[in-house]
């Protein structure tokens, strides 16, 4: 009999450089609120993230206030490291991970999308699933590259 050892995710968290894009992009386009902020000192803020820096400012938010699915934003206040960028890229790479969220908004966040100019990915799209809902999905990237998946279940009313 297999235990599970875990719970299910409760968190993404994203590290970036741009924190006020990343809370526009969360906050004002998908709808997030925020939960938590909170700067982490040293020693803290140096172990957790495996090099030394000045100190890790965190931003935790949630849709419908769950305490599950939320998305972290994590900025590393002076790294004494120079940290790789993630490219923004317009293709889908192997290995990368994409953050699936549900909507009954997609019509309405798509027009958000392309009013702020937003590295979309494909538009919405309906898929052939064998389920009894139909299913619309698009993907995006938010401003830190990282891959989004829009999925909209039910009627697309036109």
């Amino acid at each position: 009999m297999n235990k599970n050892l875990t719970q299910p995710i409760s968190r993404t968290t994203i590290f970036t450089e741009k924190i006020e894009e990343s809370l526009f992009f969360w906050k004002n386009l998908l709808g997030f609120n925020i939960i938590i902020e909170a700067s982490i000192p040293n020693p803290g803020a140096s172990q957790i993230v495996g090099f030394g820096c000045e100190s890790l400012n965190v931003t935790v938010l949630s849709s419908n206030n769950s305490s599950i699915g939320n998305i972290g934003l994590a900025e590393i206040i002076k790294p004494h490291i120079t940290l790789d960028k993630k490219p923004n890229t317009n293709n889908i790479i192997f290995g990368e991970t994409c953050i699936v969220i549900r909507t009954d908004n997609l019509r309405h966040i798509l027009k958000s999308l392309q009013k702020f100019k937003l590295n979309i990915i494909s538009l919405p799209t309906k898929l052939e699933l064998p389920i009894d809902d139909e299913v619309w999905e698009m993907f995006v990237r938010d401003p830190n590259g990282v891959l989004v998946n829009l999925s909209h279940h039910g009627e697309w009313k036109k």
